[in-house]
Protein backbone atom coordinates (compact mmCIF):
# COMPACT_ATOMS: atom_id res chain seq x y z
CA UNK A 1 0.00 0.00 0.00
CA UNK A 2 2.84 2.64 1.10
CA UNK A 3 4.63 1.89 -2.36
CA UNK A 4 1.42 2.85 -4.18
CA UNK A 5 1.24 6.48 -2.25
CA UNK A 6 4.64 6.05 -2.75
CA UNK A 7 4.96 5.98 -6.65
CA UNK A 8 1.45 8.16 -6.70
CA UNK A 9 3.44 11.19 -4.92
CA UNK A 10 6.55 11.16 -7.27
CA UNK A 11 4.19 11.29 -10.31
CA UNK A 12 2.63 14.42 -8.96
CA UNK A 13 6.19 15.71 -8.40
CA UNK A 14 7.09 14.93 -11.53
CA UNK A 15 3.68 16.93 -13.08
CA UNK A 16 4.39 19.46 -10.71
CA UNK A 17 7.78 20.04 -12.01
CA UNK A 18 6.98 19.55 -15.91
CA UNK A 19 3.75 22.08 -15.30
CA UNK A 20 6.60 24.78 -13.79
CA UNK A 21 9.39 23.94 -16.54
CA UNK A 22 10.83 27.14 -18.47
CA UNK A 23 12.43 27.01 -21.79
CA UNK A 24 15.25 29.30 -22.23
CA UNK A 25 15.66 30.73 -26.13
CA UNK A 26 18.81 33.38 -27.31
CA UNK A 27 20.13 34.00 -30.24
CA UNK A 28 24.16 33.32 -30.36
CA UNK A 29 26.30 35.86 -32.17
CA UNK A 30 26.50 33.95 -34.84
CA UNK A 31 22.57 34.37 -35.40
CA UNK A 32 21.49 30.83 -34.17
CA UNK A 33 18.24 30.39 -32.06
CA UNK A 34 18.93 28.39 -29.49
CA UNK A 35 16.29 26.66 -27.10
CA UNK A 36 16.99 24.99 -23.82
CA UNK A 37 15.46 24.17 -19.88
CA UNK A 38 18.66 25.60 -18.52
CA UNK A 39 20.09 29.32 -18.33
CA UNK A 40 22.09 30.22 -21.70
CA UNK A 41 25.79 29.97 -21.53
CA UNK A 42 27.31 33.28 -21.34
CA UNK A 43 29.96 32.74 -24.31
CA UNK A 44 26.48 32.05 -26.49
CA UNK A 45 23.74 34.31 -25.25
CA UNK A 46 25.84 37.08 -22.67
CA UNK A 47 25.19 40.14 -25.71
CA UNK A 48 21.89 39.21 -26.64
CA UNK A 49 18.57 39.29 -25.60
CA UNK A 50 16.87 36.16 -24.24
CA UNK A 51 13.50 35.24 -23.37
CA UNK A 52 11.95 32.82 -20.63
CA UNK A 53 9.09 30.41 -22.14
CA UNK A 54 6.69 28.21 -19.95
CA UNK A 55 6.23 24.69 -21.39
CA UNK A 56 4.00 26.00 -23.61
CA UNK A 57 5.79 27.79 -25.74
CA UNK A 58 4.58 31.22 -24.09
CA UNK A 59 6.81 34.22 -23.49
CA UNK A 60 7.28 34.64 -19.93
CA UNK A 61 10.04 37.57 -19.39
CA UNK A 62 13.04 38.99 -21.27
CA UNK A 63 16.05 39.54 -20.28
CA UNK A 64 17.96 42.29 -21.71
CA UNK A 65 22.03 41.52 -22.60
CA UNK A 66 23.96 43.46 -20.24
CA UNK A 67 25.59 46.69 -21.77
CA UNK A 68 28.39 47.11 -23.88
CA UNK A 69 31.58 49.05 -23.00
CA UNK A 70 30.47 51.66 -25.65
CA UNK A 71 27.05 51.65 -24.47
CA UNK A 72 28.63 52.18 -20.73
CA UNK A 73 30.83 54.95 -22.14
CA UNK A 74 28.14 56.79 -23.75
CA UNK A 75 25.83 56.27 -20.96
CA UNK A 76 28.73 57.89 -18.36
CA UNK A 77 28.76 60.65 -20.79
CA UNK A 78 25.57 61.55 -20.82
CA UNK A 79 25.44 61.36 -16.83
CA UNK A 80 28.35 63.78 -16.61
CA UNK A 81 26.72 66.33 -19.67
CA UNK A 82 23.79 66.17 -17.22
CA UNK A 83 25.64 67.17 -14.61
CA UNK A 84 27.25 69.71 -16.19
CA UNK A 85 24.31 71.33 -16.82
CA UNK A 86 22.94 71.19 -13.94
CA UNK A 87 26.32 73.13 -12.53
CA UNK A 88 25.57 75.47 -15.15
CA UNK A 89 22.16 76.55 -14.33
CA UNK A 90 22.83 76.72 -10.84
CA UNK A 91 25.73 79.08 -11.52
CA UNK A 92 23.11 81.22 -13.79
CA UNK A 93 20.67 81.31 -11.05
CA UNK A 94 23.06 82.42 -8.76
CA UNK A 95 24.45 85.55 -10.55
CA UNK A 96 20.94 86.62 -11.23
CA UNK A 97 20.57 86.61 -7.56
CA UNK A 98 23.18 88.54 -6.47
CA UNK A 99 23.00 90.96 -10.18
CA UNK A 100 19.09 91.64 -8.51
CA UNK A 101 20.33 92.31 -5.46
CA UNK A 102 23.41 94.57 -6.45
CA UNK A 103 21.47 96.77 -8.92
CA UNK A 104 18.09 98.63 -8.59
CA UNK A 105 17.83 99.86 -12.34
CA UNK A 106 19.76 99.45 -15.48
CA UNK A 107 20.91 103.41 -15.33
CA UNK A 108 22.71 102.28 -11.72
CA UNK A 109 24.95 100.07 -13.61
CA UNK A 110 25.82 102.23 -16.46
CA UNK A 111 26.59 104.42 -13.40
CA UNK A 112 28.99 101.99 -11.58
CA UNK A 113 30.37 100.70 -14.78
CA UNK A 114 31.49 104.72 -16.14
CA UNK A 115 32.66 104.69 -12.34
CA UNK A 116 35.05 101.80 -13.03
CA UNK A 117 36.21 103.02 -16.01
CA UNK A 118 37.14 106.48 -14.94
CA UNK A 119 39.11 105.12 -11.95
CA UNK A 120 41.19 102.43 -14.58
CA UNK A 121 41.50 105.44 -16.58
CA UNK A 122 43.22 107.53 -13.65
CA UNK A 123 45.20 104.76 -12.66
CA UNK A 124 46.89 104.63 -16.71
CA UNK A 125 47.03 108.48 -16.59
CA UNK A 126 49.34 108.50 -13.53
CA UNK A 127 51.27 105.45 -14.92
CA UNK A 128 51.73 107.71 -18.04
CA UNK A 129 53.00 110.74 -15.82
CA UNK A 130 55.71 108.84 -13.97
CA UNK A 131 56.55 106.92 -17.04
CA UNK A 132 57.14 110.17 -18.93
CA UNK A 133 59.19 111.69 -15.83
CA UNK A 134 61.21 108.24 -15.78
CA UNK A 135 62.26 109.07 -19.10
CA UNK A 136 63.52 112.37 -18.90
CA UNK A 137 65.43 111.12 -15.85
CA UNK A 138 66.42 108.56 -18.54
CA UNK A 139 67.73 110.43 -20.69
CA UNK A 140 69.98 113.29 -18.50
CA UNK A 141 71.46 110.06 -16.61
CA UNK A 142 72.41 108.93 -20.42
CA UNK A 143 73.56 112.92 -21.04
CA UNK A 144 75.61 113.02 -18.24
CA UNK A 145 76.98 109.28 -18.98
CA UNK A 146 78.13 110.73 -22.35
CA UNK A 147 79.96 113.72 -20.85
CA UNK A 148 81.73 111.76 -17.91
CA UNK A 149 82.99 109.19 -21.00
CA UNK A 150 84.25 112.28 -23.13
CA UNK A 151 86.07 113.82 -19.93
CA UNK A 152 87.41 110.20 -18.95
CA UNK A 153 85.55 110.66 -15.30
CA UNK A 154 85.54 108.03 -12.81
CA UNK A 155 81.95 106.60 -11.96
CA UNK A 156 80.61 105.92 -15.18
CA UNK A 157 79.76 102.80 -14.20
CA UNK A 158 77.74 103.68 -11.33
CA UNK A 159 75.38 105.89 -13.83
CA UNK A 160 75.39 103.26 -16.13
CA UNK A 161 73.72 101.01 -13.35
CA UNK A 162 71.11 104.03 -12.46
CA UNK A 163 70.45 104.36 -16.21
CA UNK A 164 69.43 100.24 -16.20
CA UNK A 165 67.44 100.70 -13.30
CA UNK A 166 65.14 103.44 -14.73
CA UNK A 167 65.08 101.31 -17.19
CA UNK A 168 63.59 98.37 -15.75
CA UNK A 169 61.27 100.90 -13.92
CA UNK A 170 59.78 101.97 -17.16
CA UNK A 171 59.71 98.42 -18.15
CA UNK A 172 57.03 98.21 -15.26
CA UNK A 173 55.33 101.21 -15.64
CA UNK A 174 54.64 99.83 -19.56
CA UNK A 175 53.22 96.65 -18.24
CA UNK A 176 50.98 97.95 -15.21
CA UNK A 177 49.41 100.49 -18.38
CA UNK A 178 48.93 97.72 -20.62
CA UNK A 179 46.93 95.22 -17.41
CA UNK A 180 45.13 98.54 -17.06
CA UNK A 181 44.15 99.08 -19.84
CA UNK A 182 43.13 95.19 -20.25
CA UNK A 183 41.31 95.34 -17.21
CA UNK A 184 39.07 98.10 -18.94
CA UNK A 185 38.02 96.02 -21.71
CA UNK A 186 36.96 93.29 -20.15
CA UNK A 187 34.95 95.73 -17.42
CA UNK A 188 33.28 96.74 -20.48
CA UNK A 189 32.49 93.50 -21.78
CA UNK A 190 31.34 92.03 -18.48
CA UNK A 191 28.87 95.59 -17.83
CA UNK A 192 27.98 94.75 -21.38
CA UNK A 193 26.78 91.06 -20.81
CA UNK A 194 25.69 91.86 -17.21
CA UNK A 195 23.52 94.79 -19.18
CA UNK A 196 21.89 92.36 -21.34
CA UNK A 197 21.38 89.53 -18.52
CA UNK A 198 19.15 92.30 -16.49
CA UNK A 199 17.27 93.80 -19.51
CA UNK A 200 16.05 89.89 -20.10
CA UNK A 201 15.60 89.71 -16.35
CA UNK A 202 13.66 92.79 -15.45
CA UNK A 203 12.17 94.18 -19.18
CA UNK A 204 14.36 97.73 -17.78
CA UNK A 205 15.47 99.22 -21.36
CA UNK A 206 16.96 102.08 -19.41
Amino acid sequence: MWIRAAAGLLVAAVLVATARAETYKWVDDQGNVHYSDSIPPDEAGARREREIKSDRGVTVKRVEPPPTREELDARARRHAQAEAQARAEAEQRERDRILLRTYDSLEAMKAARDERLHALEAHISLARDRLQRLDERRQALADRAAGMERKGSDGLEGVYERIDSVREQMRSQREYIQRQRREKARVRARFEVDMARYRALTDDDG
